[in-house]
């Protein structure tokens, strides 16, 4: 495991922590801070008592949600989720008993959402979706 030195926040990195509003969008160039600033995100939810399993951190890809893992260390919660946005619908399809197999056989993740709107009851509710990466996400 990769040891990250958590360099000290700055006073928006500390707002956008401490007092999120309904939705918060964070936009900087790359080694800005932003996978810091969630990282301490999760650790302020977890320490106001959010259940883990209500929390979804989305990234881009695999590798972005190791280190995610890696950074939060000890405060990591294998109740939470952390992975890509085709991670998660396989997650809950795979939860409620949906052979996803093929699929991931085939590498067609893309399916996993065609899956969803015939499963729509395997979407789970999560208090927290924080997204590492928003490019494919919509203002919704």
């Amino acid at each position: 495991m990769k040891r990250w030195v958590n360099m000290e926040l700055s006073e928006l990195q500390k707002q956008i922590i401490e007092n999120s509003p309904d939705k918060t969008v964070v936009i900087a160039a790359a080694a800005a801070g932003k996978t810091q600033t969630l990282t301490e995100k999760v650790r302020q939810l977890l320490r106001s008592g959010v259940d883990p399993s209500k929390i979804a951190v989305i990234t881009f890809t695999k590798m972005a949600a190791g280190v995610l893992r890696d950074r939060l260390g000890s405060d990591y919660n294998s109740g939470m989720f952390i992975g890509t946005i085709h991670a998660l619908a396989n997650y809950f399809l795979m939860s409620h008993g949906i052979y996803t197999g093929d699929l991931i056989e085939k590498e067609k993740f893309d399916d996993f959402f065609e899956l969803l709107k015939e499963h729509p009851y395997a979407v789970e509710k999560m208090d927290w979706v924080i997204l590492d990466e928003a490019q494919d996400s919509n203002a919704e």
